[in-house]
């Protein structure tokens, strides 16, 4: 006669169940949660490799004016060493966000990011755009004529070059699509010239003598900060100047917490840094540095874990309760433009 398993049995046979079902289901979750901290973790370290290049590329090329980087620099506009426009000290920076110039915050969209735990410095970088080029035929007062063509915008603030002096004016009419490039005194512009010749300095101006070999170039200025984007989400932003000093704003990578930015000065001039400074610290010689190293704290976008780990960047150990995972980065960066 055939049987059955009894009550007992059966009982038994769940209770081992549940147990197998038990461990499988531990594992699994286990293994999530693995998952999913390790891929907000390789983003992480994705949008730290992205930041980087970003900065890296800018801060190589900071100070490149077509020529010698020693090429000496003549502005011929007002408010010269506004960093808007100042090619003369083309790396700066600016050290905690009381410190920021106010064309980085927009406080509608974008303010600048701070905490009680994080107070991020900027950077600037300006430097002349050699891609786009035209050469002088002829220099006289308030114009140049060029020998091509130009797209140049109204307000553009441009270089006259040869490789024994350069000198910064703007762009005072809109003639884009012809050879004639103006640059007159003009009460109404941003920053305005302070002379209509290009040469000598604005108390006693001359004629430049752009017209033998001369060339004009475009001047890039760059700024890098931190700001609150979309869902109040720090982030990497970039700032890019146009034609009378107006600003764009472009998040670049979230996820940024803090950046602190050191600047390796050289002060005997012997190719080898003496001192590492950040820009509020006291001796601090802008044209002095030659290299700059960049430490950065990112988080996961995502909160994947819900345990408090501790973290620390820049000396100071933090406890967090959101359920991020942070990481720090530093990349350093020779400046190549350097005399």
């Amino acid at each position: 006669m055939k049987r059955g398993f009894s009550l007992v049995e059966l009982m038994i046979a769940l209770l081992i169940g549940s147990i197998l079902m038990a461990g499988v289901f531990t594992v699994l979750v286990g293994a999530k949660q693995a998952y999913r901290v390790q891929d907000e973790l390789s983003r992480t370290q994705e949008n730290a490799r992205f930041a980087a290049e970003f900065i890296a590329r800018d801060l190589r090329m900071a100070g490149f004016r077509g020529c010698r980087p020693s090429l000496p620099v003549t502005p011929m506009i007002n408010s010269a060493t506004d960093w808007r426009y100042d090619l003369t000290t083309p790396i700066q920076g600016f050290q905690g966000v009381s410190s920021y110039p106010p064309e980085f915050d927009d406080s509608a969209s974008v303010p600048a990011f701070s905490s009680a735990n994080h107070d991020p410095d900027a950077l600037v970088v300006v430097r002349v755009d050699a891609d786009n080029t035209r050469g002088i035929n002829n220099e006289s007062a308030g114009l140049l004529t060029l020998n091509a063509t130009h797209d140049y915008p109204l307000g553009q603030v441009m270089v006259a070059s040869t490789c024994d002096a350069m000198t910064v004016f703007q762009v005072s009419s809109n003639a884009a699509g012809t050879t004639a490039l103006a640059h007159d005194v003009s009460g109404s512009m941003t920053p305005g010239n302070c002379a209509n010749r290009l040469g000598g300095d604005c108390a006693s101006p001359s004629p430049g003598a752009f017209d033998q070999g001369g060339v004009v170039m475009p001047v890039i200025s760059r700024a890098y900060y931190l700001a609150t984007g979309l869902g109040g989400v720090p982030g990497l932003y970039r700032v890019g100047v146009g034609p009378s000093g107006s600003v764009t704003r472009d998040e670049l990578v979230p996820g940024i917490e803090d950046m602190r930015i050191w600047f390796g000065q050289d002060s005997d001039g012997d190719g080898v840094v003496n001192r590492w400074r950040r820009a509020g610290d006291a001796g601090l010689d802008f044209s002095e540095v030659t290299s700059a190293r960049v430490e950065m704290l990112l988080r996961t976008l995502q909160a994947p874990d819900g345990e408090v780990k501790d973290y620390a960047f820049a000396g100071t150990t933090v406890t967090p309760s959101d359920g991020h995972v942070r990481r720090s980065f530093v990349t350093t960066i020779n400046l190549r433009n350097r005399s």
